[in-house]
């Protein structure tokens, strides 16, 4: 029988996974399609560094803070995150996507003619 613990782990292991796997693609549908390998690239690469970045201050500052010290950091985190993602306007982006393709698409015409 499976224990409540390790129940829990796997819901939280398939839960990230979806979480990344939404993650990937959200970073692919706001990258341009000119530039969209090295956009996605670099958007990838930041996450990763994220990663990176966070378990190495967690583990400096979870040893004065303790778990629950970080739980509140990690909190307040997320909260800032969500405030910021506030000013993302996804609708302007997607506009401002479609001039650039416009202008590309102009640009290659007028060269070919």
């Amino acid at each position: 029988m499976v224990s409540n613990k390790a129940a829990m782990l796997a819901a939280l292991l398939i839960f990230l996974q979806a979480f990344f796997v939404s993650m990937i693609a959200l970073f692919m549908g706001i990258c341009w399609s000119q530039v969209a390998a090295t956009q996605f690239a670099i958007y990838m690469s930041l996450a990763n560094l994220s990663r990176s970045a966070g378990a190495a201050l967690y583990g400096m500052l979870a040893a004065t803070l303790g778990s629950s010290g970080m739980l509140y950091v990690m909190a307040g985190l997320f909260i800032v995150a969500a405030l910021l993602l506030r000013f993302f306007d996804a609708r302007a982006h997607d506009d401002r996507l479609a001039e650039l393709e416009a202008e590309t698409t102009a640009a290659g015409a007028a060269q070919g003619a």
